[in-house]
C-alpha cells in the first residue's frame, strides 16, 4: 500500500502522548504505542542470529505487513500517525525505508530536563530497570563496547541510560532520513505550540488551516495529563514539577 505512514518517535516523558493528540486535531489518525510495534523492536535485535525465527527478508516482510495495517485509517483523516513506545526507536530506519513517502518527527529533552521529570515520577523505579536490559542490548547491537552490568545499576542510571540510549538512535535516524525527519524540543514546542503544530502539520502533509491550529493549542489537551485526561496538568504544574525534582 501507498498509504501514507508517519512515526512519532521520543525519549520517552517528553510530550509525545500530547503533541499525538494535538495531530489528531489537524485531521491526523493517531495510532498510539501499538503493542506490535514493541515485540517489533525485541525481535529486531536477533535477526540473524542463530536462534532467531526471522531472517533479514521475514523481518522486512513483518515490518511491512505491520506497516500496510498501521496505515489504515478513516476516510475522515489526512494520515495515520503512529506513536510509538520510547524504547523502539531503533526501528526508526527500517519503517522509513519500508515506504518512501513516510516522514517521521522525533521529540527529545535536554539531558537535565529529562531526569528532573522522569525522577519525578512514581512508576520510574519500574519502568528504567524493565527496559534497562534491551537498551543496553541495543548499544551493544550498535557497536558500543565496555558497557556496565544491568543488575549493578541504581535508578539514576537506568533512566540516563534511557536518555543516552533513545537520543543517539534517534539523532542517528534523523541523520539518515534528512529532510524526512523533523526534531522537536519538547520545552521549546510550550514556548509556542502553534507555531511548531504549524510546522509538523507541513511535515506530515495534514494541511491544516490556521483556525485548526488555533482551536488545538487551545483545546483542553493542552491543560490535562495527556496519558490520563481526567487530571488538570498545565504547562506551569509540570514546570513546579521539575523544579521542585
Amino acid at each position: 500500500s501507498n498509504a501514507a505512514l508517519h512515526f512519532i518517535f521520543h525519549v520517552g516523558h517528553c510530550g509525545s502522548t500530547l503533541i499525538s493528540r494535538l495531530l489528531d486535531e489537524l485531521g491526523a489518525f493517531g495510532l498510539r504505542e501499538p503493542l506490535p510495534l514493541r515485540s517489533l523492536a525485541e525481535i529486531q535485535l536477533d535477526v540473524g542470529q542463530a536462534w532467531s525465527l526471522l531472517d533479514t527478508d521475514g523481518f522486512d516482510r513483518l515490518a511491512g505487513m505491520l506497516g500496510t495495517l498501521w496505515s489504515r485509517r478513516p476516510s475522515s483523516t489526512n494520515a495515520s500517525v503512529v506513536k510509538a513506545t520510547s524504547h523502539t526507536s531503533g526501528l526508526a530506519t527500517q519503517m522509513l525505508d519500508q515506504r518512501s513517502n513516510s516522514r517521521a518527527v522525533s521529540i527529545g529533552l535536554p539531558f537535565e530536563r529529562y531526569m528532573a521529570t522522569v525522577l519525578a515520577g512514581q512508576y520510574a523505579p519500574y519502568e528504567f530497570r524493565s527496559t534497562a536490559g534491551f537498551r543496553l542490548r541495543r548499544l551493544a547491537h550498535t557497536g558500543f563496547g565496555n558497557l556496565p552490568a544491568a543488575s549493578a545499576m541504581e535508578l539514576p542510571q537506568y533512566a540516563a541510560l534511557a536518555w543516552l540510549t533513545e537520543t543517539y538512535t534517534l539523532r542517528k535516524a534523523a541523520h539518515e532520513a534528512g529532510s524526512r525527519w523533523h526534531h522537536i524540543d519538547f520545552d521549546a514546542f510550550l514556548e509556542d505550540p502553534a507555531r511548531h503544530l504549524a510546522e509538523l502539520s507541513d511535515h506530515f502533509g495534514l494541511g491544516a488551516e490556521p483556525e485548526q491550529i488555533e482551536a488545538a493549542v487551545n483545546s483542553p489537551a493542552m491543560t490535562r495529563y495527556s496519558k490520563a485526561p481526567e487530571h488538570d496538568y498545565s504547562t506551569g504544574l509540570r514546570q513546579q514539577v521539575i523544579e521542585q525534582s
